[in-house]
Protein backbone atom coordinates (compact mmCIF):
# COMPACT_ATOMS: atom_id res chain seq x y z
CA UNK A 1 0.00 0.00 0.00
CA UNK A 2 1.37 3.13 -1.14
CA UNK A 3 0.16 6.16 0.99
CA UNK A 4 0.31 9.74 0.17
CA UNK A 5 3.04 10.91 2.19
CA UNK A 6 5.27 8.24 0.45
CA UNK A 7 5.56 5.49 2.83
CA UNK A 8 4.88 1.70 1.53
CA UNK A 9 2.73 -0.90 4.10
CA UNK A 10 2.88 -4.70 3.37
CA UNK A 11 1.14 -7.41 4.42
CA UNK A 12 1.21 -11.25 3.32
CA UNK A 13 3.35 -14.16 2.88
CA UNK A 14 7.09 -12.86 3.44
CA UNK A 15 9.02 -16.68 3.24
CA UNK A 16 11.41 -15.35 0.90
CA UNK A 17 11.61 -11.87 1.04
CA UNK A 18 8.59 -10.36 -1.29
CA UNK A 19 7.35 -7.72 1.36
CA UNK A 20 11.01 -6.10 1.78
CA UNK A 21 10.76 -6.36 5.12
CA UNK A 22 12.79 -8.14 7.75
CA UNK A 23 12.27 -12.21 7.64
CA UNK A 24 8.88 -12.89 9.44
CA UNK A 25 8.58 -14.26 12.56
CA UNK A 26 4.50 -15.92 12.43
CA UNK A 27 4.13 -19.13 10.91
CA UNK A 28 1.19 -19.23 8.18
CA UNK A 29 -0.26 -21.82 5.91
CA UNK A 30 1.81 -24.59 7.76
CA UNK A 31 5.14 -23.78 6.08
CA UNK A 32 5.39 -19.60 5.32
CA UNK A 33 6.01 -16.67 7.16
CA UNK A 34 4.15 -14.26 7.10
CA UNK A 35 2.57 -10.63 8.63
CA UNK A 36 -0.55 -10.38 8.91
CA UNK A 37 -0.71 -6.91 9.68
CA UNK A 38 0.23 -3.50 7.95
CA UNK A 39 4.21 -2.94 7.95
CA UNK A 40 6.24 -0.23 6.90
CA UNK A 41 8.63 -1.21 4.36
CA UNK A 42 12.21 0.58 5.53
CA UNK A 43 15.03 1.57 2.93
CA UNK A 44 12.17 2.87 0.42
CA UNK A 45 12.91 6.64 -0.77
CA UNK A 46 9.52 8.17 -0.23
CA UNK A 47 9.42 9.41 -4.02
CA UNK A 48 8.22 5.43 -4.86
CA UNK A 49 5.61 5.88 -7.55
CA UNK A 50 5.10 2.20 -8.63
CA UNK A 51 5.00 -1.39 -7.40
CA UNK A 52 4.95 -4.66 -8.87
CA UNK A 53 5.09 -8.02 -7.77
CA UNK A 54 6.01 -11.63 -8.88
CA UNK A 55 5.63 -15.36 -7.27
CA UNK A 56 8.46 -14.41 -5.13
CA UNK A 57 9.79 -11.18 -5.35
CA UNK A 58 8.51 -7.56 -5.61
CA UNK A 59 10.18 -4.23 -7.76
CA UNK A 60 9.93 -0.98 -7.12
CA UNK A 61 10.25 2.52 -8.99
CA UNK A 62 10.78 5.63 -7.70
CA UNK A 63 9.90 9.38 -9.59
CA UNK A 64 13.14 10.19 -11.20
CA UNK A 65 13.47 6.59 -12.12
CA UNK A 66 15.80 4.67 -10.05
CA UNK A 67 14.74 0.75 -9.53
CA UNK A 68 14.87 -1.21 -6.20
CA UNK A 69 14.05 -5.29 -5.68
CA UNK A 70 13.47 -7.94 -2.69
CA UNK A 71 12.86 -11.02 -2.20
CA UNK A 72 13.36 -14.12 -4.34
CA UNK A 73 16.48 -14.07 -6.50
CA UNK A 74 16.55 -18.19 -7.89
CA UNK A 75 16.59 -17.06 -11.01
CA UNK A 76 18.22 -13.77 -10.74
CA UNK A 77 15.06 -11.56 -11.33
CA UNK A 78 15.82 -9.03 -8.70
CA UNK A 79 18.23 -7.70 -11.00
CA UNK A 80 21.56 -8.73 -9.11
CA UNK A 81 23.95 -11.49 -8.48
CA UNK A 82 22.86 -11.88 -4.93
CA UNK A 83 21.73 -9.60 -2.00
CA UNK A 84 25.24 -9.41 -0.34
CA UNK A 85 25.20 -12.22 1.93
CA UNK A 86 25.74 -14.27 -0.94
CA UNK A 87 22.07 -16.26 -0.48
CA UNK A 88 19.31 -16.13 -3.32
CA UNK A 89 16.71 -14.55 -1.14
CA UNK A 90 16.61 -10.69 -0.09
CA UNK A 91 14.99 -9.40 2.95
CA UNK A 92 14.84 -6.19 1.87
CA UNK A 93 14.61 -3.48 -0.91
CA UNK A 94 18.39 -2.84 -2.60
CA UNK A 95 18.46 -0.68 -5.66
CA UNK A 96 19.63 -2.81 -8.24
CA UNK A 97 22.93 -2.33 -9.34
CA UNK A 98 22.71 -2.20 -13.26
CA UNK A 99 20.61 0.37 -13.48
CA UNK A 100 21.58 3.50 -11.12
CA UNK A 101 22.03 5.74 -13.28
CA UNK A 102 19.28 4.58 -15.64
CA UNK A 103 16.03 6.54 -16.05
CA UNK A 104 13.58 3.96 -15.79
CA UNK A 105 9.60 4.98 -16.54
CA UNK A 106 7.95 1.48 -16.27
CA UNK A 107 8.41 -2.11 -14.14
CA UNK A 108 6.70 -4.99 -13.97
CA UNK A 109 7.06 -8.44 -12.65
CA UNK A 110 5.76 -11.98 -13.28
CA UNK A 111 6.06 -15.41 -11.90
CA UNK A 112 10.21 -15.47 -12.10
CA UNK A 113 10.91 -12.37 -14.01
CA UNK A 114 10.75 -8.38 -13.87
CA UNK A 115 10.97 -5.77 -16.98
CA UNK A 116 12.33 -2.31 -16.47
CA UNK A 117 11.73 0.17 -19.48
CA UNK A 118 14.29 2.36 -20.38
CA UNK A 119 12.77 6.26 -20.43
CA UNK A 120 13.71 7.58 -24.37
CA UNK A 121 13.95 11.42 -25.15
CA UNK A 122 11.74 12.44 -27.28
CA UNK A 123 13.35 13.19 -31.12
CA UNK A 124 14.09 17.37 -31.45
CA UNK A 125 12.80 19.24 -33.88
CA UNK A 126 13.49 21.52 -36.29
CA UNK A 127 13.01 25.62 -36.24
CA UNK A 128 11.63 26.43 -38.88
CA UNK A 129 10.27 23.68 -39.78
CA UNK A 130 10.97 21.99 -42.97
CA UNK A 131 9.67 23.56 -46.07
CA UNK A 132 10.98 26.38 -49.10
CA UNK A 133 13.02 29.33 -47.66
CA UNK A 134 15.55 31.82 -48.93
CA UNK A 135 19.12 31.71 -47.31
CA UNK A 136 18.44 30.91 -44.07
CA UNK A 137 20.11 29.33 -40.58
CA UNK A 138 17.93 26.30 -39.23
CA UNK A 139 17.84 25.68 -34.92
CA UNK A 140 17.82 22.23 -33.65
CA UNK A 141 15.07 22.44 -30.39
CA UNK A 142 14.47 20.33 -27.49
CA UNK A 143 13.09 20.91 -24.07
CA UNK A 144 15.63 19.05 -22.10
CA UNK A 145 18.46 21.56 -21.76
CA UNK A 146 21.03 19.40 -20.43
CA UNK A 147 21.00 17.41 -23.86
CA UNK A 148 23.17 17.18 -26.41
CA UNK A 149 21.97 17.35 -30.19
CA UNK A 150 24.11 15.58 -32.97
CA UNK A 151 23.23 16.11 -36.71
CA UNK A 152 23.58 15.23 -40.04
CA UNK A 153 23.11 17.68 -42.89
CA UNK A 154 23.13 16.10 -47.47
CA UNK A 155 22.62 18.15 -50.10
CA UNK A 156 20.81 17.87 -53.24
CA UNK A 157 17.46 16.27 -51.74
CA UNK A 158 19.70 12.68 -50.51
CA UNK A 159 18.06 11.58 -47.62
CA UNK A 160 20.07 12.45 -44.34
CA UNK A 161 21.41 9.14 -42.38
CA UNK A 162 21.02 8.82 -38.56
CA UNK A 163 23.06 10.95 -36.70
CA UNK A 164 25.93 8.78 -34.21
CA UNK A 165 28.52 9.21 -31.92
CA UNK A 166 30.40 10.96 -34.25
CA UNK A 167 28.27 13.50 -36.04
CA UNK A 168 28.41 17.16 -35.12
CA UNK A 169 26.89 18.34 -31.76
CA UNK A 170 24.54 21.31 -32.79
CA UNK A 171 25.73 25.05 -31.43
CA UNK A 172 24.14 27.15 -33.01
CA UNK A 173 22.23 27.44 -36.14
CA UNK A 174 22.89 25.23 -38.87
CA UNK A 175 23.28 27.56 -42.08
CA UNK A 176 21.75 26.77 -45.23
CA UNK A 177 23.05 29.24 -47.55
CA UNK A 178 23.58 27.88 -51.05
CA UNK A 179 20.76 28.21 -53.52
CA UNK A 180 18.96 26.41 -55.46
CA UNK A 181 19.12 23.80 -53.81
CA UNK A 182 17.68 21.13 -51.68
CA UNK A 183 19.18 19.95 -47.69
CA UNK A 184 18.35 16.92 -45.79
CA UNK A 185 19.14 17.46 -42.05
CA UNK A 186 18.73 14.33 -39.40
CA UNK A 187 19.08 15.13 -35.60
CA UNK A 188 18.88 13.05 -32.79
CA UNK A 189 19.46 14.19 -29.00
CA UNK A 190 21.13 12.66 -26.64
CA UNK A 191 21.42 12.79 -23.00
CA UNK A 192 23.80 10.75 -20.52
CA UNK A 193 23.44 12.71 -17.64
CA UNK A 194 19.76 12.46 -17.61
CA UNK A 195 19.91 9.00 -17.46
CA UNK A 196 17.88 8.62 -20.65
CA UNK A 197 18.45 6.65 -24.21
CA UNK A 198 19.07 8.23 -27.41
CA UNK A 199 15.97 9.51 -28.78
CA UNK A 200 15.17 8.57 -32.70
CA UNK A 201 16.25 10.58 -35.55
CA UNK A 202 14.15 12.69 -36.53
CA UNK A 203 14.87 14.19 -40.35
CA UNK A 204 13.44 17.55 -42.75
CA UNK A 205 13.77 18.74 -45.96
CA UNK A 206 14.66 22.66 -46.96
CA UNK A 207 14.35 23.59 -50.71
CA UNK A 208 16.96 27.36 -50.48
CA UNK A 209 15.76 29.29 -53.77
Amino acid sequence: VMMANGRVYTMGRNTVGALGVSESLTTCDSSHKCEFFPRQVPNLPTNIVEISTGEGHSIARSSDGAVLSTGDNSFNQLGMESCGSGTTTCFGFLAVPLLQGIRIKHVTAGSNWALALQEILEPPSFDPPGGTYAKMGVRVVHAEKAATMRYVLELYGVLAGAPNASSPPYTSAVQLSRSPVTYSLAAHVECALCGMARSAPTRAMYSIV
